[in-house]
């Protein structure tokens, strides 16, 4: 190592690179659901997990779809499991259709 660099300084630099990148605001992605399906909610994940987290939606088996922070591709599946456990799931949306269409036509790949 060269006797002219700076151990303390490069870490310091990466350490602030990282605290940089960990509290970068999220993008967050909207789609159009079904305004009658009370599974498809635009929310985001801490929301989600509030929402099932409710004693009248804290039942196992209860799900709830949501677009996912990954990309306009992706939708995420979130469920309850036994003891409050909530599963995340990521759904990749494959032959997404590029033309307008109403919302009752699309197909969200599920």
């Amino acid at each position: 190592m060269e006797p002219s660099f700076d151990v303390d300084g490069e870490n310091k630099a990466r350490f602030s690179l990282e605290q940089s990148e960990r509290e970068k605001p999220r993008t967050a992605f909207f789609r159009r659901f079904p305004e009658n399906d009370p599974h498809c909610k635009n929310i985001s994940m801490a929301e989600a997990t509030k929402f099932l987290l409710e004693r009248e939606n804290n039942y196992v088996g209860n799900y709830l779809i949501r677009p996912s922070s990954q990309g306009t591709d992706f939708l995420e599946l979130m469920m309850v499991f036994p003891s409050d456990v909530i599963a995340s799931y990521l759904i990749v949306e494959k032959k997404k259709r590029l033309e307008k269409t109403s919302v009752s036509e699309k197909n969200y790949g599920l």
